[in-house]
């Protein structure tokens, strides 16, 4: 599966930023969890202009066999998209209004998209990426790989 490492590579870091949000939710330091949830927000950017247009614009097109699989991690892209849009506008309440309520809402969401984002990512790794391994000839996936390297923001992650 050399030729999906870029993406699985980008995989890790996303893992590597919720990991870092989720052990700060014991912490009573306020500055910190904020800090690790503005940091997710801007995972989530970079994720979705970057790492999902990927995916969607290289590999969803080259895999005609897995269709309801693509349909089924299209729609959870759509879904994280939304789910970022409601914990930026969280955050930003939040900002606006420092309330327990909104300090607790705004956690919830954050875990929430974590989880949804860690186990979509862990279903590409193990499913999407396996399948279009097997339906890809050799040559495909060289190709795939030059292609994915180039549009890479893990550098950016």
């Amino acid at each position: 599966m050399l030729e999906f490492q870029t993406l699985i590579d980008e995989h890790k870091e996303i893992y590597e930023v919720i990991n870092k949000f989720k052990a700060t939710q014991n912490s009573t330091n306020l500055f910190e969890i904020l800090d690790r949830i503005k940091n997710l927000v801007n995972l989530l950017d970079k994720i979705i202009n970057v790492h999902f247009a990927s995916e969607e614009q290289i590999i969803f097109p080259k895999i005609k066999k897995q269709q309801d699989l693509i349909n089924c991690v299209l729609d959870e892209h759509k879904e994280i998209q939304h789910q970022k849009d409601l914990l930026e506008e969280l955050f930003n309440k939040y900002n606006t209004n420092p309330t327990n309520i909104a300090y607790e809402a705004l956690t919830r969401q954050a875990n929430s998209i974590a989880d949804t984002l860690y186990n979509h990512a862990y279903a590409e790794d193990v499913t999407l990426f396996a399948f279009a391994g097997i339906e890809l000839s050799q040559q495909e996936k060289e190709i795939l790989a030059e292609e994915l390297a180039k549009l890479s923001c893990r550098s950016n992650l």
